[in-house]
């Protein structure tokens, strides 16, 4: 999975527990490339739903995240085909009035 163009402040935590693992990765991205690399991921930048964070409270815990569900967050469920080397991957939006995003995605191996 590669990041989107122009992605800055990227942090991430992986987490190995015996099968499979979790990555969470944070990073800052301009607006027009959120909806391009979503695309990218398999998604449809339509399927971002305002006010929703896909992510649950053991996750968030986990990934060390403090996100409000508010107006200005969407987030998106990405299913991946079974071939896939990762499972289904959750990614939530926050907008920001300088042109880019805080992008938060969690996904499975």
């Amino acid at each position: 999975m590669s990041l989107p163009e122009g992605a800055t402040g990227v942090r991430y935590r992986e987490v190995l527990p015996r099968s499979g693992g979790t990555l969470y990765v944070r990073m800052r991205v301009p607006e027009p490339n959120v909806r391009n690399w979503l695309r990218a991921l398999g998604g449809n930048p339509s399927d971002l739903t305002r006010g929703w964070s896909p992510f649950n409270s053991h996750e968030l815990r986990e990934a060390g995240w403090d996100i409000a569900v508010s107006d200005a967050l969407s987030g998106a469920w990405i299913p991946v085909p079974e071939s896939g080397p990762e499972t289904d991957k959750k990614v939530a939006v926050v907008e920001d009035s300088s042109n880019s995003a805080r992008v938060y995605l969690v996904t499975n191996r």
